[in-house]
């Protein structure tokens, strides 16, 4: 396991035909009004242009009301927000942009 920037990854684990990756939860939360660009690069699937593209739109709009307006973003359809939506909030009172840590939770 590594962390970086207080999100956990799931980092070598071993191949096995036991482990299957939504057994191991979802490793962190990213509020999105919050998340800095190192967090929002954690996303999967979510490159550097994309990135660019959530903080510009973040920064026009005022932030997101909704993890749906993610949909507003150039590249991010329905399929892309269902990938997305385990990983990310909106609203939350956290120092920074994430919100959870399996390695903090009781």
């Amino acid at each position: 396991m590594a962390s970086i920037m207080g999100a956990v990854l799931y980092v070598g684990i071993a191949s096995s035909s036991n482990v299957r990756e939504e057994d191991l939860g979802t490793p962190f939360v990213l509020d999105l009004n919050r998340a800095s660009e190192a967090e929002l690069n954690l996303l999967p699937g979510v490159g550097p242009k994309m990135v660019r593209s959530i903080l510009d739109y973040r920064q026009s709009q005022g932030g997101f009301d909704s993890v749906e307006d993610l949909m507003e973003i150039p590249g991010i359809k329905e399929g892309r927000l269902r990938q997305l939506a385990p990983y990310v909030r909106v609203g939350q009172n956290s120092a920074s942009g994430i919100i959870s840590d399996p390695a903090t939770k009781k």
